[in-house]
């Protein structure tokens, strides 16, 4: 049996630039286990959203800075959900129809902003 992929962090990286211990950083992030911030930094256990949000007003970062794995991941498998309903409304025809294809659309387009802004930023 294989384990579940890990998922990549920076928290342990911005604990460390502020130079907090775990259990400071648990003590902010309104957790009591200092096993959890363990696995979470190490990539073994992914983050629920009340800790993405936490780390964010926490360091200043988003989510996507924090996990990037995470967020492409997620990106990803979004991306295609939406492309196939797109596909799946394709001959259909209705303001409510339209409504969804216009919605679609901007999903896609945003991402596809967002990965060309990315690469631009890696060149």
């Amino acid at each position: 049996m294989s384990s579940p992929p890990r998922i990549h962090s920076y928290l342990r990286t911005h604990r460390r630039k502020w130079a907090l211990t775990q259990k400071e950083l648990i003590y902010l992030l309104g957790r009591e286990c200092a096993s959890s911030i363990s696995r979470l930094e190490q990539g073994k256990r992914p983050p629920c959203a009340a800790l993405l949000l936490t780390c964010e007003v926490l360091f200043g970062i988003t989510p996507r800075e924090l996990f990037p794995k995470l967020y492409a991941d997620v990106e990803e498998e979004l991306l295609a959900r939406a492309a196939k309903l797109y596909e799946t409304l394709e001959g259909n025809e209705g303001p409510v129809v339209e409504k969804k294809k216009e919605f679609l659309d901007n999903v896609l387009k945003r991402a596809v902003t967002r990965i060309n802004t990315s690469k631009d930023h890696e060149s």
